[in-house]
């Protein structure tokens, strides 16, 4: 009996190719992971250039941004969101993000992926300096 099951076996390994093994599904992709947020309610003036995340590893990074006026004025100076990091080559910095004086609905937004290497900063700032204005600011930085 023990004979006959290990030919059943030989002859199905021999008509599939090989042996037959069982392996594990592979498992999902790493999901992108937020690794900093700011929220800064109420500002007037400009936000001076912050640091909002430092990589201990370099890797690319989505860094999204949001500036709302609050109140029914718009915005009479208008507003802008400025990120800045340091990538291979040098320090890079980019306005990813304006809306003019007056724009109704008095709003700015902006993304931006981004290389950065490892123990230099990720910042951002407002501009400009003169804005009289109170708008909320929200910044997140994602590890792709």
């Amino acid at each position: 009996m023990r004979l006959s099951k290990f030919i059943i076996i030989l002859l199905a390994s021999v008509l599939t190719g090989g042996l037959l093994l069982y392996s594990s599904p592979p498992s999902p992709p790493p999901s992108p992971q937020i690794v900093a947020s700011a929220t800064l309610l109420n500002q007037v003036g400009s936000v001076p250039l912050t640091t909002i995340y430092t990589p201990t590893s370099s890797g690319v990074f989505h860094v999204s941004g949001y500036a709302v006026f609050t109140n029914s004025s718009f915005g009479t100076s208008g507003i802008s969101i400025t990120l800045q990091w340091v990538d291979e080559l040098q320090t890079e910095s980019f306005i990813y993000c304006t809306s003019p004086p007056g724009t109704n609905p008095g709003y700015c937004q902006g993304d931006e992926v981004i290389h950065a290497i490892a123990n230099q900063p990720i910042q951002f700032t407002t501009g400009p300096a003169m804005m009289t204005t109170p708008f909320d600011l929200y910044v997140v930085v994602i590890k792709e």
